[in-house]
């Protein structure tokens, strides 16, 4: 099915995709990375888009930031965020269309390993 290496790469990088985990495992987080996939934004846009505090943005996104999943740039007076790679864009996608449809009766009888440990696993991680 895969090649015996195939996954070596990502041992050879196991703390980064360990690093990058730990960051997305926070809700609020994800909930801004999801909103920057829509469109790139200011830190006070993403409070108003995110229902998050300014204090709570700021620091979710000096996390991301500093990790470097979001990147900023500096537009006239404000700063801009937005996703930083296409790998993380491919990431989240890929989480989101795991949930696709969850309520959905159909989906929920052919997949039932999955609604269980989503339901099973859903408290808040920090």
């Amino acid at each position: 099915m895969h090649p015996k290496n195939s996954w070596q790469n990502l041992i050879d990088n196991i703390d980064e995709v360990r690093l990058i985990l730990s960051t997305l495992s926070n809700a609020k987080r994800l909930r801004i990375l999801y909103t920057l996939l829509n469109q790139e934004m200011s830190a006070g846009a993403l409070a108003i888009a995110t229902r998050l505090t300014h204090s709570a943005i700021s620091q979710h996104l000096g996390v991301l930031v500093n990790r470097g999943i979001v990147s900023r740039q500096q537009q006239a007076k404000h700063i801009i965020y937005q996703v930083a790679s296409p790998s993380i864009e491919l990431m989240l996608t890929a989480l989101s269309n795991m949930y696709m449809g969850e309520n959905d009766e159909s989906r929920n009888a052919e997949t039932p390993v999955q609604t269980s440990f989503a339901t099973s696993n859903s408290r808040s991680v920090s």
